[in-house]
């Protein structure tokens, strides 16, 4: 059975098209999971068409390759489908009775501690479906919180902190900042500025 909290639950039956109110069955159970895979087909099958088309017009690659991609593909798109269903079957519900538990204790500074720690949420997750991040970025905004990403390979200030996996041995202090949607593109451009500076 979900059990999270009441204004959860029906949103929840809604999304499966539950009728009754009873416990979710087996054949209710695949419903909402054949609406993950839905949504990380939609999300996966677009740069797979893509890769398809330039392999059969411009780039041939041999038949064993191209078998390894399919099974890739296929692989990626179930491990989607079942990830995003054990986060709104698991996650979610989870984070939001911590969260509930956390401003119910009204021990302020324990409140304070916890939204400084949280407040900069860095997504380094690839393939994030746009209807996902769009609902994070609104839900964050709403709370105040700033989201980096997703795609991210992080955010670093040489030799104070860093969130992300990046090489710091590369990053120097100074005055100049670098935003780069490409980590080969940043390196590249770090490791020149601080050859020269």
């Amino acid at each position: 059975m979900y059990r999270a909290l009441p204004y959860k639950r029906a949103e929840f039956e809604s999304r499966c098209k539950v009728k009754d109110k009873g416990d979710l069955t087996l054949g209710k159970s695949r419903t909402v999971l054949l609406e993950k895979l839905k949504e990380s087909l939609a999300s996966v099958l677009p740069i797979t068409g893509i890769v398809f088309l330039l392999c059969f017009t411009v780039v041939p690659v041999p038949t064993d390759i191209l078998m390894a991609f399919v099974v890739g593909a296929v692989l990626l798109i179930l491990g989607m489908g079942l990830f995003t269903l054990g986060t709104d079957l698991a996650m979610t519900p989870i984070g939001e009775q911590v969260g509930s538990a956390i401003t119910k204790s009204r021990k302020i500074w324990f409140v304070v501690l916890v939204c400084f720690v949280v407040g900069v949420i860095i997504t380094v997750a690839e393939h994030v479906p746009v209807h996902d991040m769009m609902e994070v970025y609104h839900k964050a905004r709403r709370a105040g919180v700033r989201v980096v990403g997703p795609n991210t390979f992080g955010i670093i200030s040489p030799g104070k902190s860093k969130a992300g996996f990046m090489a710091h041995r590369l990053f120097l202090p100074g005055n100049v900042g670098l935003m780069s949607r490409s980590a080969t593109n940043c390196y590249e451009t770090v490791f020149m500025l601080s050859n020269n500076g």
